[in-house]
């Protein structure tokens, strides 16, 4: 490999280090909307406000060159002024009545708006966002009689700009639930992973005053290294996939399995009792394809998931020194 080819492979690494999806998206949508400002300026020869589109042209630029030099420190929240900036700029000349250029220009822009906001606003505030903006468009398109059926313009640009605004979001909103379930879930036994566990135990111990009890149940593999050193990781890799699917088949639907560890796994079962915890376990050891142990701990009044984390491990490790695979306790 010749050194300029390293250096821009270095270089190349160095710029997405520096940047996440966020800026990056920022920096490409601002160099298209300066680009889209510039050719209306050099080629637009009616526009209206003309010293508008300069404006808008040097805010963009600005905008784009934050975005690229702050690359992953750029603020979501800096994002949402440009989209309602853009919002504003794009329904007042999609509102021109004179000006049929400008009109499809706005509308040819909308799912750059849309992708934005689908992708990087978090779920129900999107929603929201997608409700103010697709207003302020429609009361542009449909107050502009250049939209309508004899208008130069015509319907069919409204209708199909709306259409793109719309499916641009859903892909949008698409990639924000990808990126969300790599980040929760373990992409080997989709199982979720301990971050997600603890969300969910604090969540349920905030709601534990208005329901009844939460157990965990803490579950490690029995010689499962022995397993992976006599048989190889892909089996050890088959055997977690296999009683992970297991369990997901044999609890209820508001019961959630986590992976804490290599062979150490957690079933939360809300809205259970340690004896109603001791009978699901009975049922899931029954259909077993490997051999497991557990520890079950019930929430108490002072629990946090921390605690009620250790209690359950606790009583796991104790039961294996002691007991060596026969019933188990609670704690």
């Amino acid at each position: 490999m010749s050194e300029l080819q390293r250096l821009r492979i270095t270089g190349s690494s160095s710029l997405f280090r520096r940047h996440n999806a966020h800026s990056l998206y920022l920096s490409s949508a601002g160099l298209v909307f300066s680009l889209t400002f510039l050719i209306d300026l050099l080629l637009h020869r009616y526009v209206n406000n003309q010293w508008l589109l300069w404006a808008l042209l040097g805010v963009s630029l600005v905008a784009t060159a934050c975005a690229f030099v702050l690359g992953a420190r750029v603020s979501k929240a800096a994002g949402l002024v440009a989209a309602f900036l853009l919002v504003a700029a794009l329904s007042y000349y999609m509102s021109l009545p004179d000006d049929p250029q400008s009109v499809v220009s706005s509308v040819q822009a909308l799912p750059l708006v849309a992708f934005y906001v689908g992708w990087f606003v978090r779920p129900g505030m999107d929603y929201v966002l997608m409700a103010l903006f697709g207003a302020a468009f429609v009361v542009a398109l449909s107050s502009n009689p250049l939209v309508g059926p004899e208008g130069a313009v015509g319907v069919s640009v409204a209708v199909h700009g709306m259409l793109s605004f719309f499916f641009c979001f859903s892909a949008g909103a698409y990639l924000w639930r990808r990126a969300e379930r790599r980040a929760v879930i373990d992409p080997l036994t989709g199982a979720i992973n301990r971050q997600r566990l603890h969300d969910r135990i604090e969540h349920h111990l905030r709601l534990r005053k208005l329901s009844s009890a939460l157990s965990l149940v803490v579950i490690d593999f029995d010689d499962f290294k022995r397993l992976n050193d006599l048989e190889g990781h892909a089996a050890g890799d088959a055997a977690l996939r296999t009683e992970v699917a297991l369990w997901r088949s044999g609890v209820r639907r508001q019961d959630e399995v986590a992976r804490i560890g290599g062979d150490e796994f957690v079933l939360l079962l809300p809205r259970t009792s340690v004896a109603e915890a001791q009978v699901i376990v009975a049922r899931l050891r029954k259909a077993a394809k490997y051999r497991w142990s557990w520890g079950i701990a019930e929430s108490r009044p002072d629990d946090n998931a921390t605690s009620l984390l250790a209690r359950a491990d606790a009583e796991l490790y104790a039961q294996k020194r002691t007991r060596k695979g026969h019933d188990h306790g609670t704690a």
